[in-house]
């Protein structure tokens, strides 16, 4: 919970969840930020029969407004991919797909890492990250030399066609 400008108060959460838009009605939030959009694909129906329509008519009902920083957050310099990629201990970081009005900022990170196996980034990797269930996953050779990296926060699957090209070795 944090105070915005004015007598303005607001919720931070990751997600939209019924518990997050319950609270933000408790508390008489007037905005709940989160990262994970909601309405990710069109929907035909808002019906608070629905979970999503849930949510929404909770925090409608609180009079609370719901905003997303998901893309916007992805791509800000020291943003998800960016923090990522530093977590890494990558370097001389560059987004993948740039923003054209905005230097230095854009969709995924490409950087550089002093040259070591496949198998040693997988280690670095699992050491800098948090753990989880289905740990870190590598294929390919694992002498394979790594120097170039790329890194996106998401699934980065429309960023594929922009990397084909770009000599990067993970």
């Amino acid at each position: 919970r944090r105070h915005l400008a004015g007598n303005l108060g607001g919720l931070l959460a990751v997600d939209a969840a019924p518990e997050v838009a319950a609270e933000a009605a408790e508390w008489g939030a007037d905005l709940v930020l989160v990262h994970h959009p909601l309405l990710l694909t069109p929907v035909h129906s808002l019906a608070a029969t629905t979970p999503k329509g849930d949510i929404i008519a909770a925090l409608a009902g609180a009079g609370c407004a719901l905003f997303t920083a998901h893309t916007n957050a992805d791509q800000a310099s020291a943003g998800v991919s960016e923090s990522l990629a530093l977590a890494l201990g990558l370097g001389d970081l560059t987004p993948i797909l740039p923003l054209v009005d905005a230097p230095g900022t854009g969709t995924g990170r490409i950087g550089t890492v002093d040259p070591l196996s496949l198998a040693d980034f997988a280690t670095a990797v699992s050491k800098a990250l948090p753990q989880t269930a289905g740990g870190v996953r590598v294929a390919g050779d694992p002498g394979r030399v790594v120097r170039r990296v790329a890194v996106c926060g998401g699934s980065g699957d429309f960023l594929l066609d922009h990397l084909r090209d770009a000599e990067i070795d993970v």
